[in-house]
């Protein structure tokens, strides 16, 4: 009979010890973040691969064996009800559609372009006390495996310019800042970027926003509503999702939420 290697298995074990912590560790930063009812509806308009595979259809996305996308997973656990939203106004109008009507928080994250209509849906839809998180990066760096051209790729640069400037703000890029990832703190964690926009007011002296993070991050209390805008999307990659990456968007949303 073979002799056990006990260096081995005490290695293998403490892998497995290695691997449930972290498993609990996830778990209870998203318990920490879970509401209190059974699930809290959460609008979601993206060309980033966050609720489909990239380049998948309905029928693709059901036979797909790939894992879905961290920020799709941690914000079900989370207690959060993803609902994906294709346009923000009522057909022939620009009042909210009657899905976005129905939501109070929504997750918007480098968009494809929108119509004169979604953007006075959305300022209209906010004014009334909706609650946005957006994503706008003028940069997308993100890994994509569709080709460049292909509609189905990822928004390249977000094009929010016009809400922006009726919220007071405008986008701007420093193309002196350093190349590849970096985390800057804002609140209680860090956030990851790579050549990020930077948010600064404009217009007349603008009393409903507030810039933090070196201008990545703006806060604003818009009419009875409230928005918090990102100038980078590196948070959202595929490629992401550790602990710091989890808490940092679970932490943005809380802040929209319960501002």
């Amino acid at each position: 009979m073979a002799a056990v290697n006990n260096k081995a298995v005490f290695g293998a074990l403490a892998a497995c010890l290695a691997i449930v912590a972290v498993a609990g560790m996830l778990a209870d930063r998203a318990e920490k973040h879970r509401d209190l009812q059974p699930s809290v509806p959460l609008g979601l308009v993206t060309s980033l691969p966050i609720y489909w595979g990239e380049g998948d259809d309905f029928g693709a996305a059901l036979a797909s064996d790939a894992p879905a996308h961290w920020v799709r997973t941690r914000l079900e656990q989370a207690g959060y009800a993803l609902e994906p939203l294709d346009v923000l106004a009522q057909d022939g109008t620009a009042e909210p559609s009657e899905s976005l009507a129905q939501l109070s928080t929504v997750l918007i994250a480098q968009p494809r372009p929108f119509t004169p209509a979604d953007f006075v849906a959305l300022d209209s839809w906010v004014r009334d006390g909706g609650k946005a998180l957006i994503f706008a990066d003028p940069v997308l760096t993100g890994h994509s495996d569709l080709p460049l051209g292909d509609p189905r790729r990822p928004q390249y640069a977000a094009l929010l310019s016009p809400i922006f400037a009726r919220w007071g703000l405008e986008q701007v890029l420093d193309e002196s800042q350093p190349v590849g990832m970096r985390q800057i703190a804002y609140s209680a964690f860090t956030i990851p970027v790579d050549q990020a926009g930077a948010f600064r007011l404009v217009g007349e002296v603008n009393k409903q926003c507030r810039i933090a993070a070196d201008g990545l991050v703006a806060q604003c209390s818009i009419g009875s509503g409230t928005v918090l805008l990102v100038g980078d999307t590196t948070l959202l990659d595929q490629e992401g999702g550790s602990g710091r990456s989890t808490e940092a968007l679970l932490g943005l949303l809380q802040e929209v939420r319960s501002p």
